[in-house]
């Protein structure tokens, strides 16, 4: 079927070996790759809205396998799993937040096929195996525009703080709102700040509030805007016309 393309990652010495999945050849296009590097070369190349990894015989500390996942938010990732692999908390957490589903070994291809339908099922709903079509409220197919796309993507599914840079004009608060709307915060608020039309001296009552009575004029109690957005998002918009007195 067109569209259904399948990246597997399956190591060599795993209990689930690649003649396991030749029964989908003839529903899927299967992509194998061995290893972060030859997963991260295909992916980058061409979309795969679907992926499966092996996590049985790897080391969950290995560098390069959260950062993988988090760079390819357009693939709903599978796990295979070694049975009893979920009592370790590491690995639970990693599949909580960064896979779609796992399948725990040895392979069972009535249950992979239907978790890999799902998957992409999913897919196809949300525009994963399509071009981006302006759920971002934004236009534009080009490579920067589509390279955007995928940032914004990837720092809505982070949990650090985000930097946005551009000249004036360029939509830095479109950017902001976006990562807001595609984040685990969406339903909470999102508060911009426009720091650069702030004075000084009223630049941490803003941000940090204030108790009534804490300072000449201040005839009741304010709740800052850091504390307001919680627990959603703030934009300190113009930040770098913050200045600090010592």
């Amino acid at each position: 079927m067109e569209g259904k393309r399948l990246l597997l990652d399956v190591r060599p010495e795993s209990t689930a070996p690649l003649s396991s999945f030749s029964d989908l050849d003839a529903e899927w296009e299967i992509h194998t790759c061995d290893g972060i590097d030859g997963v991260r070369a295909l992916a980058n190349d061409r979309s795969y809205p679907v992926g499966v990894i092996d996590l049985s015989h790897r080391c969950l500390a290995a560098p390069g396998i959260e950062e993988l996942l988090l760079a390819t938010p357009r693939t709903r990732w599978i796990a295979l799993l070694k049975a009893g692999a979920l009592e370790d908390g590491v690995l639970r957490r990693l599949i909580r937040d960064l896979f779609h589903d796992f399948h725990t070994l040895p392979v069972d291809v009535g249950r992979l096929r239907m978790a890999l339908g799902h998957a992409h099922g999913m897919g196809t709903l949300d525009g994963s195996d399509c071009e981006y079509d302006g759920d971002f409220d934004m236009v534009g197919q080009s490579a920067p525009m589509r390279e955007l796309y995928r940032a914004i993507e990837k720092a809505a599914r982070a949990e650090a703080p985000v930097l946005i840079h551009g000249e004036s004009g360029t939509g830095k608060e479109l950017v902001a709102r976006a990562i807001h709307t595609h984040s685990a915060r969406r339903y909470a608020p999102f508060i911009a700040v426009n720091c650069g039309a702030l004075p000084a001296n009223l630049i941490q009552s803003e941000l940090f509030g204030h108790e009534r009575g804490s300072f000449t004029g201040a005839h009741r109690r304010m709740i800052g805007k850091i504390e307001a957005a919680a627990p959603g998002t703030i934009l300190l918009d113009e930040i770098g016309y913050v200045t600090v007195n010592s």
